[in-house]
């Protein structure tokens, strides 16, 4: 794509280009442009609608249409700075602040309270697996398939505790503002808990070697780790559900699925996820 387009009058700057590249963000004055494949923006769309309705804390959706074939929507920015680049800006000085985790566990906590206030799907947790791509994980490690299948169906006979609701799919820090969240074409259907794990766990999956294409920007302090799982434990238990931090391992296990798979395009990167998925959730018990 263009790195300026200009629809209805309105000019945007490209900013990057979304995993898989079959979709495209632009910024322009106060709000955003998503535009790509007319499958991909509809999916991400009808997530963002869906969420909107039931109240997610998610940018205000504002036009849609079509240009050069490609569908496209605008939404309202949620501000200027990601959390996970306020992390990596207060990691520089050697810690995450008090102020950034506050507001962290703030709108996680929003977030998490309305995947429990929105109506209910009638599903089960069988479109999970294909959501985080469990068999193409299992095709890119062929050895480890059955081990892969067999600690998936034990898990997810555990997660069954919890409540299916809507999920982001991909819910970090890079993906949070202070008031909101944002990128949600990778939504579906999952377990009450998944996202609230990824949002603390996704920095596992990056290496401190800057000599990889990806490498960790911030890291939580164990007193930070503590307090994130309290705050959701107690979330749960107003509930009435399970303590999220009894199932972290379960969690952790499906959100590094989806982070080792179709990473062929950086290597490094690739065998060392491979090498963290192996050693930490496939070694014998």
């Amino acid at each position: 794509m263009a790195p300026r387009i200009t629809i209805e009058g309105k000019t945007y700057e490209l900013v990057r280009v979304q995993r898989g590249g079959r979709s495209f963000v632009y910024k322009g004055d106060g709000e955003y442009l998503r535009i790509g494949e007319p499958r991909i923006i509809k999916k991400h769309l009808d997530a963002h609608t869906l969420m909107e309705k039931a109240g997610f804390p998610v940018p205000k959706l504002l036009v849609t249409g079509v240009h050069d074939e490609q569908s496209y929507f605008t939404e309202a920015t949620m501000g200027e700075v990601r959390l996970g680049d306020a992390f990596a800006t207060d990691f520089d000085w050697n810690a995450i602040t008090p102020k950034r985790f506050d507001e962290f566990i703030a709108i996680v906590r929003r977030y998490a309270k309305a995947q429990l206030q929105a109506p209910k799907p009638l599903a089960s947790l069988r479109g999970f697996k294909p959501a985080i791509h469990i068999r193409t994980l299992c095709r890119e490690l062929p050895e480890y398939a059955e081990r892969i299948e067999a600690r998936f169906k034990e898990i997810t006979e555990r997660l069954s505790v919890f409540p299916t609701v809507l999920s982001h799919g991909d819910f970090n820090p890079q993906n949070l503002f202070a008031n909101g969240i944002i990128d949600l074409e990778h939504a579906f259907q999952g377990p009450w808990g998944y996202d609230i794990v990824t949002a603390l766990v996704h920095i596992n999956q990056f290496p401190e070697s800057k000599e990889y294409e990806y490498f960790a920007r911030y890291r939580f302090s164990d007193a930070q780790r503590t307090e994130y799982l309290r705050v959701f434990d107690a979330l749960a238990e107003e509930n009435k559900l399970p303590k999220i931090s009894e199932y972290l391992h379960d969690f952790e296990f499906c959100r590094a699925v989806w982070s080792s798979v179709r990473m062929a395009e950086h290597p490094k990167i690739q065998k060392w996820r491979y090498d963290f998925f192996i050693s930490r959730f496939l070694a014998q018990r």
